[in-house]
């Protein structure tokens, strides 16, 4: 991990050194959102599927894809990016970078981390990486074309497993049980706090 020159803006679209590959994460995701390297098998095929960079999807979306994981190792549930985008929808916004994930009505468990993220796009490092990691390192302009890019996934296409998960999630939410990303987070680690804030009612 290194810090970048002055000047250099994170939204890089090249392919950099073929020596050196890196990608570009802001500060604030290991601060608030508790991002870690290496990144998850879940992590690295989320980002693939969406064909963006890591630092290109918003940082409080971040928090869904961390709050997400945590949720599902307390559970016992294994992480599934089909589920996960049966519950949320990539959308950009139309400036052709940024991507965001915005919970698909009838199916939304989360709650936003924060309802005002300021102050966080000056910060930023580099980090160098595997050029096989999978995912883009480097921002994939996606286009003016519709605002949204992917579809919610339905479980009728998915195994067994992932279609009983989807499932579960859709009882959760018709339950109107909200689960607070941010909590969730913070208490990672502390399993009686987990069970108080995700509840073990949750357990199938």
């Amino acid at each position: 991990m290194h810090p970048c020159p002055p000047g250099e803006p994170i939204c890089i679209d090249n392919q950099g050194s073929d020596d050196d590959p890196s990608c570009f994460i802001y500060a604030t995701m290991f601060k608030k959102v508790k991002l870690r390297f290496p990144f998850t098998r879940f992590e690295r095929e989320l980002l693939t599927e969406l064909d963006i960079a890591p630092a290109q999807l918003h940082t409080n979306n971040w928090a869904f894809v961390r709050a997400y994981q945590i949720v599902c190792a307390h559970l016992g549930h294994p992480t599934s990016v089909d589920v996960f985008l049966y519950l949320f929808v990539a959308k950009n916004p139309g400036d052709r970078l940024w991507v965001s994930l915005n919970g698909v009505a009838g199916r939304s468990i989360l709650s936003i981390f924060q309802q005002s993220y300021k102050d966080w796009k000056g910060k930023f490092v580099r980090v160098h990486c595997n050029d096989r990691e999978g995912f883009p390192l480097y921002w994939v302009n996606k286009g003016k074309k519709e605002s949204s890019f992917r579809k919610a996934r339905e479980p009728e296409k998915m195994e067994k497993l992932d279609k009983d998960l989807c499932n579960f999630w859709k009882g959760v939410a018709s339950s109107n049980v909200t689960l607070p990303t941010s909590s969730i987070i913070n208490y990672e680690f502390l399993e009686g706090q987990l069970d108080v804030y995700i509840g073990l009612s949750l357990s199938p």
